[in-house]
């Protein structure tokens, strides 16, 4: 993951909005995600997913997950590379500074499982996530080729209520 990343659209339909100063009604029209219960899900996921970002984030700007919430949020190989990357990083005395940019999308969900999964297709953004030497603050140099906006796979399962990332697959191309 530490290949550093951000990608973002907003719908900003003014049409369904209220006018100003109307009064808000207990009758409004449900959300789509309020009655269908995999939209529910996928946006519960994403919201996971978020503070997964989050907490990698923080690990990797102290180098180290001391502190964070990263275990309630990763398990398995998503951990392990997190605790293993940031140890490289302490031993080499860097950290980041930025964070990474995102478009996660729901690309597969199955609900109907006992421990419900699903996949998230997500264009990481790492241009603005930065390594520097943690006493310098210099930036590290790294390779003028890898790539700095990358499809990234992440497979997710559902523990109990919530959502758990399991393993992250960087993809060796763009989006």
């Amino acid at each position: 993951m530490l290949a550093v990343s951000a990608c973002s659209s907003s719908d900003n339909n003014d049409e369904t909005k209220p006018p100003s100063g109307a009064a808000s009604s207990a009758a409004e029209t449900p959300t789509p995600s309020s009655t269908d219960p995999e939209a529910a899900a996928k946006d519960e996921l994403l919201a996971a997913y978020q503070q997964y970002l989050d907490e990698v984030t923080k690990s990797y700007s102290q180098a180290g997950t001391e502190g964070t919430d990263i275990k309630k949020y990763a398990t398995g190989a998503a951990l392990v590379t997190v605790q293993s990357e940031t140890k490289a990083m302490h031993k080499a005395g860097q950290v980041t500074t930025g964070k990474p940019g995102s478009t996660p999308e729901v690309t597969a969900i199955n609900l109907g499982r006992k421990v419900p999964n699903a996949t998230i297709t997500d264009c990481m953004d790492v241009s603005q996530w930065k390594l520097v030497d943690q006493k310098t603050k210099n930036v590290v140099e790294l390779p003028k080729e890898r790539l700095t906006k990358y499809v990234d796979i992440i497979s997710v399962e559902k523990w109990g209520k919530q959502w758990v990332v399991l393993k992250e697959t960087p993809q060796d191309r763009k989006c």
